[in-house]
């Protein structure tokens, strides 16, 4: 990157969701997604600002986005389950595809369909609140000043 380059990095960070009202649903399948082999660094938005920092940025400018669902239609909301946590089976079943006789990835693939299913009728349950937090850095290369 040349001196005085920009950089924008986005982040996600499953330590911002929120859920009230979801049988604690959101928090099992974050710790079992999370569990998965070869899953990346889901915490990393809060690691943002200092890893920019460390690499040597200046002018660094933290922005977030809110999102929740309490003013959301039922279909906006199936869009939110959608973005938020739908793919999260996709890793169970590209490990059991890879290795279909290790009976734990067939478990953690049930599993998790399981959770997905009781969490997507919850998100359209008029009690249920879900909220989590988008983080963008924007910041300049050293001598852009």
């Amino acid at each position: 990157m040349n001196e005085g380059g920009f950089i924008i990095v986005r982040g996600s960070d499953d330590g911002s969701k929120m859920a009230y009202h979801d049988k604690n649903l959101v928090a099992k399948i974050i710790k079992l997604y999370n569990s998965a082999e070869g899953i990346s660094d889901r915490l990393n938005g809060r690691k943002i600002y200092t890893q920019l920092y460390d690499a040597g940025f200046e002018n660094i400018k933290m922005f977030f986005e809110v999102k929740e669902t309490a003013t959301l239609t039922p279909a906006q909301k199936q869009v939110v389950f959608d973005q938020s946590f739908s793919y999260r089976k996709n890793i169970f079943k590209t490990l059991v595809s890879e290795n279909p006789k290790v009976e734990i990835h067939k478990q953690n693939l049930a599993k998790m369909e399981r959770y997905l299913s009781e969490l997507e009728k919850q998100f359209q349950n008029p009690k249920f609140w879900y909220s989590e937090l988008q983080m963008v850095g924007i910041a300049q290369k050293e001598g852009g000043k």
